[in-house]
């Protein structure tokens, strides 16, 4: 028969207190790791956002492009709305592209649930937003500028600059009859941690 040594039935205080050191010392050297899962969506998102801005603005030009509506300019007050001809399936257009406004771009894509742009900033004066929103007429009808600027976030918070949103600034021409340039999107990302 085998006898049991009883002084060894588990184990010792020094072996519990180095593995409980072991578990802290990966724990604060880990958790930093896990810590920004909130930050990582948040840009993750936008820049789903972005994607699908680019591919709405793609699909929408193509669009203009078979119905000719790719010389849409804004009337003397920088609104194109109000011609009819400058829109394509419920999108205002500008020279083929989606406006930068909420019946532009807005209407192009569906955005997250819950999600702003800076037009909606114009009717809450905290962040006062309002610079972000029209397009511009320069000169006399023959000179545009209409390269209007809109941004798009999950709150209005985030939109400001260093925020954690997509911008879109619209097609726009310096000269009447000239090609048009393309639109700009860009994502600022540094305040979505």
């Amino acid at each position: 028969m085998k006898t049991i040594n009883k002084t060894q039935q588990g184990f010792t205080l020094v072996e519990l207190i180095i593995v409980i050191v072991i578990l802290g010392i990966l724990a604060v050297t880990a958790a930093p790791r896990f810590l920004n899962f909130q930050g990582d969506a948040r840009t993750s998102v936008v820049q789903g956002v972005e994607g699908a801005v680019r591919a709405a603005i793609s699909l929408v030009n193509g669009k203009a492009i078979i119905a000719g509506a790719t010389n849409a300019e804004p009337d003397a007050a920088g609104d194109a709305d109000t011609n009819a001809a400058n829109t394509i399936e419920g999108v205002r257009l500008t020279y083929g592209y989606p406006k930068p406004t909420d019946g532009g771009i807005r209407a192009a894509i569906d955005f997250p649930n819950g999600w702003v742009t800076s037009e909606d900033a114009t009717t809450n004066p905290t962040p006062a937003l309002a610079g972000f929103i029209a397009e511009t007429v320069v000169g006399t009808t023959t000179t545009h500028t209409t390269a209007g600027t809109i941004r798009i976030a999950a709150d209005l918070a985030s939109l400001q600059d260093n925020g954690c949103y997509v911008q879109y600034v619209g097609a726009g021409k310096t000269v009447a009859g000239g090609t048009a340039t393309l639109p700009i999107i860009t994502v600022e990302t540094a305040g979505c941690n």
